[in-house]
């Protein structure tokens, strides 16, 4: 589940709400002694603005550290932390996407999917596709992954692409043509969507590629694919197209 914590450095203790403050304090002492960018997946850091992303599995190893840390309340934080039982790595509150700025948002959970990615800056709508893929990312690989995942996907971290087709193809009946459009991702993986029109029936798909180091180019997996017909009636096909691509890519990476 992704939330989002906050930490203003300005704002007092307050002993009515320990455990709010507590857990501030516990993760500004966890950036500090940098266990933070060992264990997360950090994807801004500015004077006053830090955001990552972070397992609470990834947390085990540092426990005693941070029971007998120096933070004010540190017993209080660690069982909210963990859990009061003892370690839970579900529903740990802490499990997801962390601002060390933001207002904290309690644990969001809707029906166990994520509507919104709070970890980005601007708030961005996951589609019905788009959470599926995320889903399973975060399912096979944790809330970290799922969160650097969704960092990619809208904020162009690591994907990028180019469309070469527009809608003077729509009425084609027969053509083949590869490379219509183009996805990278910086890993080495790639795909390639082959526009395909058999006597007007449409067989076009998108493909995997990998990079090959001897060729220095890419190679096109005809075996890994999806089936994808661009609906040009559609004024977003452009935007739709670029999303699926980048979707079928990002099912590859983390391999879901």
């Amino acid at each position: 589940m992704i939330i989002s914590d906050g930490i203003n450095k300005t704002e007092k203790y307050d002993e009515t709400q320990e455990y709010f403050f507590s857990c501030r304090a516990m993760f500004r002492w966890l950036y500090e002694k940098g266990i933070l960018k060992k264990i997360s997946f950090l994807y801004k850091e500015e004077k006053d603005n830090i955001c990552f992303a972070l397992d609470t599995d990834d947390l085990i190893l540092y426990k005693n550290q941070m029971e007998n840390s120096d933070v004010r309340g540190s017993a209080v934080a660690c069982n909210r932390i963990f859990g009061k039982g003892g370690y839970k790595t579900s529903p740990s509150i802490y499990s997801g996407a962390v601002s060390l700025t933001w207002t904290m948002m309690d644990y969001r959970d809707i029906n166990g999917c994520v509507t919104k990615s709070w970890e980005l800056l601007d708030e961005k709508y996951l589609t019905n596709d788009s959470l599926s893929v995320i889903s399973a990312i975060r399912e096979k690989h944790g809330a970290k992954a799922a969160v650097k995942a969704i960092w990619d996907l809208y904020d162009d971290g690591k994907l990028s692409h180019e469309v070469s087709i527009d809608e003077s193809y729509a009425g084609r009946q027969c053509e083949d043509l590869w490379e219509a459009a183009c996805a990278w991702h910086k890993d080495g993986l790639g795909v390639n969507y082959n526009f395909c029109k058999d006597s007007g029936k449409d067989e076009s798909a998108i493909y995997l590629m990998h990079f090959n180091n001897e060729k220095e180019d890419m190679d096109i997996d005809t075996e890994t694919f999806e089936p994808y017909e661009i609906d040009f009636s559609n004024k977003d096909w452009q935007s739709e197209l670029i999303t699926k691509m980048y979707l079928f890519l990002l099912k590859n990476v983390y391999a879901v």
